[in-house]
């Protein structure tokens, strides 16, 4: 997640998980999956929140002397925590507040087409963000999409919310490939033939958003249409045979998209003998530009090694068994999901400690420059492949 998990309340952080931790060791991991008001309690979630007014000081005259005085600040309040007594943002006097239990409710009702009767919403993951100005939910839903043969892609649902006044209250479906762990969601192709990354539903924090949330039909039936064009999509991708060497193409114009080896090497053929020399004017001026020459080279030696890097990570995830299976092999969706292997597993050269690497590879993946190499892909492929 690009914030960090909330521990203003407690060293151990507001977070849950099932089975397996997440990559900072923070929050409560748990054995078997549970409910929405289970969550709440294990990942201590359910943080008190009110609309506070607010005042700036200033001065004011009385009995012939000037002193600071409170002056209330109309149409403006603070979102409060009030477990830790922390001001969270300033909104505006209609911002509604969504408390976190609510939010859980709201997506249980959401989801609920989706369970046998009797059958409860279970959730893998849920937690608070940035000392509690966001949360996410995660949950289970018992549904595949089954693209070919034993590959299988899994749906979540995903709910964000905000108590800072940043983004809507938004309910999504991520979807997951069972055999490789890729995020596919990321990227789908609407009926106009545009790519685009898979998108929420949203509510606003107005007057009114309890009442919207009520209308939980229209979130379903949004969904509905997001998960049949993600299916729909996989099944052209799959029933397309793509030969090696379309392939190679292919992979070569992703890499191109984000290293673009072509204009290094034009970049560095315009600088020739003669030009250098040219620019010579004194000794100093001449070894100020051969360094800069030689920084230059070095950077595009690098963007180089790095492309190739990139490619042959592309294409050796194309030969590996994932994308090799009965049905699969051979595809567009095989060549789709090099590239999604690529971004969500492949070698990235992040800095910082093991828990910033892994922030900044999920910021990537799922908003970040992974995620718009996934749509890049998706694009070349309907391009170069499905005509």
């Amino acid at each position: 997640m690009p914030a960090a998990i909330d521990t203003s309340a407690n060293t151990q952080g507001s977070a849950v998980y099932y089975k397996r931790p997440a990559w900072h060791g923070l929050g409560v991991v748990i054995d078997e999956k549970i409910t929405a008001k289970e969550a709440i309690v294990k990942g201590k979630l359910n943080i008190p929140l009110r609309k506070i007014p607010l005042f700036a000081v200033g001065d004011k005259e009385e009995n012939g002397k000037i002193v600071k005085w409170p002056y209330a600040v109309p149409a403006l309040y603070g979102v409060q925590r009030t477990d830790t007594g922390l001001v969270l943002s300033v909104v505006g006097e209609n911002y509604t507040i969504v408390p976190n239990d609510e939010a859980f409710e709201f997506m249980d009702v959401v989801l609920a087409d989706y369970l046998e009767e009797g059958e409860e919403l279970t959730y893998e993951s849920a937690g608070l963000l940035d000392e509690g100005r966001r949360i996410w939910l995660l949950a289970h839903i018992p549904t595949t999409v089954e693209v070919a043969g034993e590959d299988v892609v899994t749906l979540y649902g995903l709910l964000s919310n905000s108590h800072d006044g940043t983004t809507s209250l938004k309910v999504s479906f991520t979807t997951v490939r069972v055999v490789c762990q890729n995020t596919l969601t990321m990227a789908l192709r609407g009926f106009k033939g545009k790519v685009r990354r898979g998108q929420a539903y949203s509510v606003r924090h107005t007057a009114n958003i309890k009442e919207q949330m009520k209308e939980a039909k229209h979130v379903m039936n949004y969904l509905n249409r997001e998960k049949d064009l993600f299916a729909k999509q996989a099944k052209e991708l799959v029933s397309r045979q793509v030969t090696k060497a379309a392939f190679k193409d292919f992979a070569k114009a992703v890499v191109a998209t984000v290293y673009n080896p072509q204009k290094d090497d034009e970049e560095q053929d315009n600088t020739d003998g003669a030009s250098l020399l040219d620019s010579i004017i004194d000794i100093q001026t001449a070894n100020t530009q051969l360094v800069s020459e030689m920084v230059e080279k070095t950077a595009s030696d690098r963007r180089k090694a790095n492309a190739q890097s990139m490619l042959d990570a592309i294409l050796t995830n194309y030969d590996n068994p994932r994308q090799t299976m009965p049905g699969v092999a051979g595809t567009a969706w095989a060549a789709y999901n090099s590239v999604t292997e690529y971004v969500d597993h492949g070698p990235k050269n992040y800095r910082g400690d093991e828990r910033q690497k892994a922030e900044t590879r999920m910021k990537s993946i799922t908003e970040g420059q992974g995620a718009s190499l996934k749509a890049t892909a998706l694009e070349l492929i309907y391009q170069t492949m499905m005509g």
